[in-house]
């Protein structure tokens, strides 16, 4: 952590001991521990974390502001802290704070030589961690796959609160969870990357350097631009910025007239949540307008990697 004023402070130790206003990125800061080898018992946290919430509070003083009442008290949560105080004498800061219990995202686990596979991740705001696929192959690896269609095994004609919590399995055809979604995007900027195949074979792919999705409240409504690949976006997904999503039994009308759930905005020129029919020409199929016009797609996948 950098001296000069903030005076947003932040007091972090694998996970969040406070912040308040934080532009420092916690995973950062807790990189710089990795990198520091640190490796201490429970009791050696609980003193690090009462150092770190001092810290914190003369630099809030120092700015004449009141140090805040949380770190008065030095109230801190950790899942990880929580877990070591089980066997104080055998597990290390480092056991604990480092590996895939503790990933930001998947492109934390690329960084550590994992393989593609299931992994529990842990973004901001999602203190028990989500089950996510990590793409470690595609284009640099790192991705993490938030829709995945291949055989047909899975309906994806479903409901608003379905698609809000996720469905499927991770080891076939599923959607993440738009509320996962969301959390992820939320506090960062994330790449969005489709791959299509056609039922004759032929792949191609999408990439937006911006997407994000806003909560529930608005609809999980879509955030994207800045377009490339070989699918074409002249009828692609930038024509859905700013669309909320919809559902069979809430939203646009076409969801049940394309046979999916989608960011429809009147209606739209990418269905990949239709039906799976693949080859067919139908506006209920798994499009991509501006590569295959109405042909429906054999396999689709979407991935979000962290900039």
């Amino acid at each position: 952590m950098k001296d000069n004023k903030l005076p947003p402070v932040c007091a972090y130790l694998g996970i969040m001991i406070y912040c308040h206003d934080c532009k420092t990125r916690k995973r950062d800061l807790v990189d710089t521990f990795f990198k520091l080898r640190l490796s201490v018992i429970y009791n050696q946290v609980l003193e690090i974390s009462t150092s770190m919430a001092n810290d914190a509070c003369r630099r809030y003083v120092q700015e004449g502001i009141v140090c805040p009442t949380n770190l008065q008290r030095n109230v801190f949560t950790s899942s990880a802290v929580d877990n070591i105080g089980h066997n104080p004498s055998s597990i290390s800061l480092k056991d604990s704070f480092h590996g895939t219990a503790t990933a930001y995202d998947c492109s934390d686990l690329k960084s550590k030589g994992s393989p593609s596979g299931i992994y529990k991740i842990y973004p901001e705001n999602v203190p028990n961690g989500v089950n996510v696929y990590c793409d470690m192959d595609k284009d640099g690896g790192g991705w993490i796959v938030i829709q995945n269609r291949f055989n047909g095994s899975v309906d994806f004609y479903r409901n608003w609160n379905e698609y809000t919590d996720g469905f499927g399995d991770l080891n076939t055809e599923f959607w993440l969870g738009n509320n996962y979604i969301h959390l992820i995007t939320k506090l960062d900027t994330y790449f969005l990357r489709f791959d299509l195949e056609d039922a004759a074979g032929n792949k191609g792919y999408a990439i937006y350097n911006q997407f994000r999705i806003n909560d529930e409240e608005d609809d999980f409504r879509l955030t994207v631009s800045d377009y490339s690949g070989d699918l074409g976006d002249s009828s692609g997904f930038t024509y859905n910025n700013n669309a909320v999503f919809s559902t069979k039994d809430k939203g646009s009308s076409c969801a049940s007239g394309r046979q999916g759930e989608w960011w429809y905005k009147g209606c739209t020129w990418v269905n990949i949540n239709g039906l799976w029919i693949p080859g067919m020409n139908s506006w209920t199929s798994m499009m991509w307008n501006s590569w295959k016009g109405l042909d429906g797609m054999k396999k689709t996948s979407m991935k979000l990697r962290r900039k």
